[in-house]
């Protein structure tokens, strides 16, 4: 089974969760089943972890959350990390989220560090787990352990293309990127600043050379 999780920047304070699942042997697993079920809210015995929605087929499903504050979309994403071990039947420790978010007005700086302990999760054959970054710069990176980060395949829906990073079961995968992400009402707001001086400086110069005030058209 190959299981994709994408976290998608939508914009300073701003993220989408998102699961896609993929059963090359066609019918989805028992495991796929129940994990789909509770991240739907129909499996009475797990809480579900965030408002997921369910799209696509059998064997080829994806779970995904509205744009939401960056903060609930990680506890989205925590909580489905922790019933997707619940679900397989392994003790897996609770996953390490830590987001920090500066405001500079112009834009926002952001710093995510992820940790996920998959030591008591034994190597499956046929088992592929990856996080999608989306869109990250491959220098907004720190540390991505133990695999490292590849592009995604061309194709990739989005404009730039995203980052994969594989995890490893049986190890800890860990994490850490800081980026600067632009606010365009910040960056309006800069602009028309910076403008008005100029503005103001061309009328008092038109005013001294005697053409007087601008008047509107007759």
């Amino acid at each position: 089974m190959e299981v994709r999780t994408e976290l998608r920047f939508e914009g300073p304070g701003r993220l989408q969760v998102s699961h896609q699942l993929r059963s090359p042997s066609g019918p989805a697993s028992p495991w796929q089943k129940r994990f789909v079920a509770a991240l739907a809210g129909h499996e009475p015995q797990v809480p579900a972890p965030g408002p997921f929605r369910l799209s696509g087929a059998s064997g080829d499903q994806r779970l995904a959350t509205p744009v939401l504050p960056a903060r609930q979309a990680l506890g989205a994403l925590a909580g489905s990390l922790e019933v997707a071990g619940q679900l397989s039947g392994v003790a897996l420790a609770a996953p390490v989220v830590r987001w920090e978010e500066r405001n500079w007005l112009v834009g926002v700086r952001q710093h995510l560090l992820l940790e996920l302990d998959l030591q008591p999760l034994e190597a499956i054959p046929g088992l592929d787990l990856a996080l999608v970054l989306a869109p990250v710069r491959p220098g907004a990176v720190l540390q991505a352990a133990p695999t490292g980060l590849v592009p995604a395949p061309r194709g990739h829906r989005g404009g730039r293309r995203p980052l994969i990073w594989p995890l490893q079961p049986g190890q800890i995968n860990v994490l850490e990127l800081r980026c600067w992400r632009w606010s365009g009402l910040g960056v309006g707001a800069a602009a028309v600043g910076l403008a008005l001086p100029l503005v103001l400086a061309l009328q008092a110069t038109r005013r001294r050379l005697g053409f007087g005030w601008p008047e509107l058209p007759a």
